[in-house]
């Protein structure tokens, strides 16, 4: 207890230091009144006696001295002291601290915000109680993409399983949701059992959710709203429970609602019982698209999970071999499975450590640059007894200011950079749990930064200048810089690091720069988007709406679009451009596979006869499609150029058969169609690199929802009002959602492309800056150094061009140095982070290396151009008055 109080004493003192001290010095002068009083009695006079007083006493100032380290701690007022002494020296070089603390906070702010990114899109956690226990199932084959579970195989497994407290499914599909006389609105429904809202820990905000009699077949519709929908459709009555919804048709009542971020892993709308997805009691064994996840009972290893799956999956092998026969049973930790992929983020994460780094450097040349200028007074320091390690923890302290300037600097970057970057993102894209904030461990992380940005750039410095060479320096009057060589070798050193790290950036922006213009589809460009209105259509699930009546309703929809007054043309499609494809494996009737061979796999798009010409692209090869292929019975196939040099080459891919088949019917007869046409290249993914694209007839499919689109001779935009009355004529239960243009649903499809492109110009363009500001911090040093020289070279006749070879000369090495090792790791970053890149240009390429060598080239250029002039504009009368 009384440590503790001692302790509590010692931290008051530093609030209440300057009372205490007036007091002990009223006190010690209240001795020496009364000495000085007695030594008059003795018939001294007032002078002796107050010299004979104080000789009596004692040296006061050491009286004060052992007052201030009994009542305080001596280290921390040293410390105390050299923070007030750095807070004034920093202020009173007050450009060079803006300038070092914006270029640190750049640095910072940059690496932080791509962190903070990182962070939200890889490591931030569903917001699910102990979600490190929840685990996602899946199936897959030996060869094929991962699916999800059929409805009896969650069935059997949900019924027999030992190691989960429960487990739950859910089927992501889009609805129309209507009634109450409102027009209906497409929205992302969720058909999930019960069991998921308590598995992961969520309960309704209003209302109650699924029961068991809700799950039981033939129970009446029931539906779970998500706050958004009860605020943007219903107004938040409170009422709104007990209403009747239509959903696909269907009515169905509401019974409860959630929140947005319920932690439902399921970025859906509404939720409805499973057990009221259309035809799921009748779903067949390989129509696997339930997604399955469950919590672990309580000290149960994810070893004995996994070995428990297996097993199921043997069991069915054994038990269904015409629909499981290879197929297993995987587990993954939920927030593995939807959170992205860290190793996708680690270029990323290092490229804001590369600029941090170019920060850092650049931070410490120029404190050796103004170490040049403090020369003088760190020898008078070091005359006076100043100790290395009281002149390093002064230079330190200054630093961390410094350091802490650049944290705000930096905080203020990052948050106009993520408010940058949200705003570029479109609406309802990402799922609830991704979010850019500043949380915890996202704030955290940017003072963690920025000590770490101080202890690199500081330290070495701080050790160099604290060396200074006391006789040398007050000899020289400081004209001589810090007179240590090892200045000059870090100087270099730092230079040639921040080169490096530059190159290695500038070289792999560089060649994803060519390679997207290498890999751009010219087609892309040919499209005429901006006359083309786009909108999905949600065709009901109701049971009145077999395949038969969709297929007539959209001939209808297609019938009366093309009535409307500018319309050019109609069509319908599965996938817009850039909007993805449906993943099957191509099987060539000419080549059949061999024994353990894999199909190749490829995307497919159902389209109906006038898509291309709805687009504005022409077959360049054969036809496109007839309006009476349009139906089931048609066994013809588009391909796009891409598919046909891949799997033709040499041969006319006209009038050749081919199959494609899905994943889970590859054990089912190939269904032959024969090749009609090529059409010109149009992705379907928003990546550099064209996608091998087959095209169906639509009728060979009874789709749930479409796309539709219309061409216009007038303003696209236009059609938007029309478009949406002549579906409301047509059946007031299908709306046409989010119309807008195809330019514009196209942009929307990329928005990560463009926002990535801006993030690396940001990227190159700090680098460059920070590069340019760090070599010029040397050249300049050096400059400075060599004034005298150069004012006595010009003197004996020196010309211009001598004295640009001396500038520069000291820093060629660094040049060649920081290029050398920026290849190298370029070279690494390529290996490590793109070793299937097989048709993109490498950073060894003569195209990229000229690139990045022009770039350094201006660098050198412009670092190099301030310190020549003022070498070159030396006057040697200056000079030598002052010698």
């Amino acid at each position: 207890m009384t440590s503790i109080r001692v302790m509590l004493s010692r931290l008051m003192d530093i609030l209440v230091r300057g009372r205490r001290e007036r007091r002990v010095q009223e006190e010690v002068q209240h001795h020496l009144d009364h000495l000085a009083d007695e030594y008059m009695r003795r018939g001294l006079s007032n002078h002796d006696a107050v010299m004979a007083a104080r000789k009596s006493f004692g040296g006061v100032d050491q009286v004060l001295a052992d007052y201030r380290d009994q009542r305080g701690w001596p280290w921390l007022d040293r410390v105390v002291q050299d923070a007030r002494f750095a807070v004034r020296q920093v202020a009173r070089d007050g450009g060079f601290t803006a300038t070092a603390v914006v270029v640190l906070g750049l640095g910072i702010g940059v690496s932080h915000l791509f962190f903070n990114l990182t962070y939200a899109h890889t490591m931030r956690s569903l917001p699910i109680p102990s979600v490190d226990r929840v685990l996602f199932l899946s199936t897959a084959a030996q060869q094929g993409q991962a699916q999800g579970l059929s409805y009896p195989e969650f069935i059997d497994l949900r019924a027999t399983q030992r190691t989960f407290v429960d487990l739950a499914a859910f089927a992501n599909v889009p609805i129309t949701l209507g009634g109450d006389g409102e027009v209906p609105d497409r929205v992302d429904a969720a058909y999930a059992t019960g069991s998921g809202f308590a598995l992961v820990g969520v309960s309704a905000v209003h209302g109650r959710l699924f029961t068991t009699e809700d799950e039981r077949a033939g129970a009446l519709p029931v539906l779970v709203l998500t706050e958004r929908i009860w605020r943007d459709r219903y107004a938040r009555h409170p009422d709104v429970l007990g209403r009747t919804a239509l959903v696909g048709g269907v009515p169905a009542t509401i019974v409860g609602v959630v929140s947005d971020a319920s932690g439902f892993p399921s970025a859906a709308a509404v939720f409805l019982p499973l057990i009221q997805q259309p035809g799921i009691t009748a779903a067949t064994r390989d129509s696997r698209g339930l997604r399955v996840f469950g919590r672990l009972n309580a000290h149960v290893p994810i070893t004995d999970a996994a070995e428990e799956l297996v097993a199921f999956g043997t069991r069915w092998e054994a038990a269904f071999p015409a629909t499981n026969r290879g197929i297993r049973v995987v587990a993954v930790p939920i927030d593995e499975r939807y959170g992205g992929v860290l190793q996708g983020w680690l270029p990323f994460m290092l490229a804001g450590l590369i600029v941090v780094s170019v920060a850092s450097a650049n931070v410490g040349n120029l404190l050796l640059t103004r170490g040049a200028s403090r020369a003088r007074e760190l020898a008078i320091r070091t005359a006076l007894g100043a100790s290395r390690g009281r002149v390093v923890r002064q230079l330190l302290m200054e630093s961390a200011l410094i350091s802490g300037g650049a944290c705000v600097v930096g905080f203020l970057v990052s948050r106009a950079g993520l408010a940058a970057y949200r705003g570029g993102v479109p609406e309802n894209v990402l799922p609830y749990w991704i979010h850019y904030s500043m949380d915890g461990v996202v704030t955290t992380a940017l003072p963690l930064l920025a000590v770490a940005t101080a202890a690199v750039f500081a330290l070495v410095p701080a050790y160099i200048v604290s060396r200074t060479e006391v006789v040398s320096a007050l000899k020289e009057g400081g004209r001589t810089g810090t007179g240590r060589r090892g200045a000059g070798w870090a100087a270099t050193a730092f230079l040639a690091v921040e080169l490096a790290l530059t190159v290695v950036l500038l070289t792999q922006v560089g060649a994803a720069t060519v390679n997207s213009f290498a890999h751009d589809v010219p087609s892309d460009r040919l499209l005429d988007d901006t006359r083309v209105l786009t909108g999905a259509l949600t065709l009901p699930v109701a049971s009145t709406a077999t395949p038969e009546w969709r297929s007539q309703f959209l001939d209808r929809v297609l019938a009366r679009m093309a009535t409307l007054p500018g319309v050019a043309a109609v069509s319908l499609i599965s996938h817009l451009p850039l909007g993805g494809a449906s993943g099957r494996r191509l099987h060539l009737a000419e080549r059949p596979l061999g024994a353990g061979d894999a199909a190749p796999l490829i995307g497919t798009v159902d389209i109906d006869a006038d898509y291309f010409a709805a687009i504005g692209l022409s077959v360049t090869r054969g036809r496109p499609f007839a309006a009476d292929e349009a139906r089931a019975e048609a066994k013809t196939i588009i391909v796009n150029e891409r598919l046909a040099s891949l799997h033709f080459s040499g041969v006319e891919p006209v009038g050749q058969r081919i199959a494609v088949l899905s994943d889970g019917a590859a054990t089912a007869a190939p269904e032959w169609r024969t090749i009609v046409g090529v059409v010109p290249d149009v992705r379907q993914r928003p990546v550099p690199e064209v996608q091998p694209i087959a095209y169906l007839p639509m009728g060979t499919t009874s789709p749930g929802a479409v796309w539709l689109l219309v061409r216009s001779t007038i303003d696209a935009g236009d059609l938007a009002g029309p478009v949406r009355e002549a579906l409301r004529q047509l059946d007031p239960n299908v709306p046409l959602s989010n119309p807008r243009t195809l330019a514009a649903a196209t942009r929307d499809l990329t928005w990560n492309n463009r926002i990535s492109a801006r993030l690396a110009t940001v990227v190159c363009l700090a680098t460059f800056i920070l590069a340019t500001v760090g070599l010029y911090a040397v050249v300049a040093h050096r400059a400075a150094q060599r004034r005298r020289e150069f004012g006595l070279r010009v003197a004996l006749g020196a010309r211009a061009p001598a004295l640009v070879r001396l500038v520069t000369g000291h820093v060629q090495a660094a040049v060649l140095l920081g290029l050398l090792l920026g290849l190298a790791g370029a070279i690494a970053w390529d290996r490590a982070f793109a070793p299937a890149r097989q048709t993109a240009l490498r950073v060894a390429d003569p195209l990229v290396l000229a690139v990045a060598l022009c770039v350094l080239a201006l660098v050198v250029g412009l670092g190099c151009a301030l310190p020549i002039r003022r070498a070159v504009g030396v006057s040697p009368a200056d000079v030598l008055r002052q010698e």
